[in-house]
């Protein structure tokens, strides 16, 4: 996966300046022998480094990592399963200004289909919308708002935050907000570092006139339910970083309800779709996970995040 991202990325890159991180976040043994097979020698990048975590700290601590050993002006964040097909790098530069602390192009599933990419920041009533399905009948209806999800895909806007698929910004930008916060092992980081941007009066582009593709799910389909387990706790990390502990309470706890609610309907009509039968094994266990994590929040005795700017 690895290869076939960098091997789109070089043939649109300024081979005398540009340079190449690469985060292992402690692969298994196999991925690893792959990474170091692999032929970079072919690559024309003037500097092309490694950084081998030696845990999974998560995605926030390997981009932090990455950045610490990179030297440009400017920093691209990227997925392994994301592949270029244009001078997307250039272009977005060029669409940067001194009020721009982040700029994404459209993402694009393998089909050429434009994906949820930008959005407005997570909050209570989003979170208890959002859900499988949920976000394509907002899109389909047009629904806009602070408690919906839904950002135009096809017009450049100055949305809340992006996905982490890719994500461009100036280096004295990285460095001023701190970087992503590692207490997100996985989830909400991105929103997270977006809404921190924002807070030092930057802005947030998203700029559809190019895209890269974005395979996804690589790092949550091997154990969905782990997913779902990271997921849930970083919903908890979020709101009550942004919300406070009380309304992260409340919020999960009634998230548990319309997760049980939307999985026992979509169970009962699994016999007529087997996609319903999943979505809703799915939900159920977003309904778990919830009540797990509105206990738990009971008897940790400290959440760590980083202090809201």
């Amino acid at each position: 996966m690895i290869w076939k991202s960098v091997a789109s990325l070089v043939k649109y890159v300024d081979i005398s300046s540009d340079e190449l991180i690469i985060v292992d976040n402690f692969s298994d043994q196999e991925e690893v022998n792959h990474l170091k097979n692999l032929n970079f020698e072919t690559f024309p990048f003037n500097k092309i480094k490694i950084v081998y975590n030696p845990e999974n700290s998560g995605f926030g601590r390997g981009c932090n990592l990455g950045f610490q050993n990179s030297h440009g002006a400017y920093v691209v964040l990227v997925n392994p399963d994301t592949e270029f097909s244009g001078d997307v790098i250039p272009e977005l530069i060029n669409h940067m200004d001194q009020k721009c602390g982040m700029i994404s192009p459209a993402i694009v599933d393998k089909n050429g289909s434009k994906v949820l990419s930008p959005a407005v920041d997570p909050n209570p009533f989003n979170l208890l919308l959002f859900g499988p399905g949920v976000d394509r009948i907002l899109s389909r209806i047009n629904c806009k708002g602070r408690w919906s999800i839904f950002v135009d895909l096809d017009s450049q806007s100055y949305p809340d935050w992006v996905i982490g698929a890719f994500m461009m910004l100036p280096r004295d930008v990285f460095a001023e907000v701190d970087g992503f916060d590692e207490s997100f092992f996985m989830y909400y980081e991105e929103a997270d570092l977006c809404r921190r941007i924002r807070a030092l009066g930057y802005r947030i582009l998203y700029y559809p006139e190019v895209s890269v593709m974005h395979i996804g799910g690589g790092s949550c389909t091997k154990i969905p339910i782990l997913s779902i387990n990271r997921r849930v706790n970083s919903e908890l990390l979020y709101l009550k970083k942004w919300y406070g502990l009380l309304v992260a309470r409340i919020t999960l706890l009634i998230g548990a309800f319309v997760a049980s609610l939307k999985g026992i309907t979509k169970l009962a009509l699994g016999s007529f779709s087997k996609k319903l039968s999943v979505e809703g094994k799915s939900d159920l266990y977003f309904a778990l996970f919830r009540i797990k994590v509105f206990c738990s929040s009971f008897t940790t005795s400290k959440i760590r995040s980083r202090t809201t700017v």
